[in-house]
């Protein structure tokens, strides 16, 4: 269930980061749902003790959020780093 829940919220989190650091326009929505999802789920295995199958904690909910946004925008410095 907690991996459930971090794959929703990574990608509300992606969506919500882009629109947040307007890069919104660079990205599809698709595209930042997936870096939000993927940033979300990386955070919570690096940050969690326990398996993330489960159930997932505050703190490791909290850090999930950092890793979206982290990841969302490192996926848009990239885009524009190889659009030059």
């Amino acid at each position: 269930m907690g991996l459930l829940i971090l794959i929703i919220a990574g990608g509300v989190l992606g969506w919500l980061g882009a629109i947040l650091t307007q890069v919104d326009d660079s990205q599809g929505i698709l595209e930042n749902m997936l870096s939000g999802t993927a940033g979300a789920v990386l955070a919570a295995l690096i940050v969690s003790r326990e398996s993330i199958i489960g159930s997932i904690s505050a703190d490791t909910l909290l850090w999930s959020v950092v890793g979206a946004f982290a990841v969302t925008s490192l996926v848009d410095l990239v885009r524009r780093q190889l659009v030059r």
